[in-house]
């Protein structure tokens, strides 16, 4: 449904989604740690690469990441956006993010079949790796320790990574 004219004919979309993604997790970081009254040393960074050899896109941010619970009731939910859900509203009512659908993660699949998900929140001593292959609904998720997560999630953050299809440009 994503695809040809019912709701996105451009499969580039998937750049506006994962980047709107990282900068609503990366002001959520910034508005938590000022209702919290905390000095902000924080420096919001996103990072999109592309290794043309391995045909690996990735979104990297050090925003807020995700808990088991966000991505088990809001990622894998099509539909489901954490900003919208009554509880985040009661939590953060000053919060406006730029997303609003959850369908960022499945505009994924307009470019990719495979697509792993490195998530660190603050509020877990552990890395959740979710492993996703094709849009059936399968995946894998395992918790990692902090030592096997890049430096720029360490602390907080995500980092998606999509496997691009060899027929998209």
């Amino acid at each position: 449904m994503l695809v040809g004219h019912t709701l996105y004919n451009d499969s580039t979309v998937v750049l506006r989604e994962l980047t709107q993604n990282c900068i609503d997790a990366s002001k959520l970081k910034k508005h938590e740690l000022i209702a919290e009254g905390k000095e902000i040393s924080y420096n919001p960074e996103i990072k999109i690469k592309w290794e043309e050899k391995t045909r690996e896109l990735s979104f990297i941010d050090n925003g807020t990441g995700m808990t088991l619970e966000i991505i088990q009731n809001h990622l894998l939910k099509v539909g489901s956006s954490r900003y919208q859900d009554d509880g985040f509203k009661k939590k953060y009512p000053n919060f406006s993010p730029i997303s609003r659908f959850g369908i960022g993660l499945l505009t994924c699949f307009l470019i990719a079949d495979d697509i792993d998900i490195l998530t660190k929140s603050s509020d877990s001593d552990k890395a959740i790796l979710l492993k996703i292959k094709k849009v059936h609904g399968k995946y894998l998720l395992k918790y990692l320790s902090v030592d096997k997560v890049c430096n720029e999630i360490r602390k907080h953050g995500t980092e998606i990574k999509l496997y691009v299809r060899a027929d998209v440009n």
